[in-house]
């Protein structure tokens, strides 16, 4: 759906460039507990079309998930309860270092998590993937 407005003057001059502005509208149902809504928005300075910006969102989010869901099957990340505040960031900050590494490992044929499992395993290996 697109609709045309004006933006209030305030916003017209703090941004002077805004062309769209565009809210995307997700809900999430989890069995047992009602819906859950969230909004998400975008500014940007080119005049838009709703369904392109549709398509390119949407393709945004499909890598932003398969990637939860690489790091969730590689490193177990939705399993793991951490007690400092800012551990789930520091977490996940290094477990996307070590996907990257590990990726970037092509001397055996083997999945990622297979990988960082060797990794634990062998020294040798880890030496490989941070040194070679």
């Amino acid at each position: 759906m697109q609709i045309r407005a004006v933006l209030p003057e305030v916003l017209r001059r703090q941004w002077p460039s805004i062309q769209s502005v565009i809210e995307v509208v997700s809900e999430r149902s989890v069995k047992g507990q009602p819906p859950h809504r969230d909004s998400r928005w975008y500014v940007s300075s080119l005049p838009l079309e709703a369904e392109i910006v549709a398509k390119a969102i949407r393709r945004h989010w499909s890598v932003e998930n398969e990637l939860h869901w690489v790091l969730d099957v590689t490193f177990r990340e939705d399993a793991i309860s951490l007690k400092e505040p800012d551990g789930a960031a520091q977490m996940a900050l290094f477990n996307r270092i070590a996907l990257s590494v590990i990726k970037q490992n092509t001397s055996i044929k083997d999945s990622q998590a297979a990988k960082r499992r060797r990794a634990i395993w062998s020294e040798e290996f880890r030496s490989q993937l941070i040194f070679d």
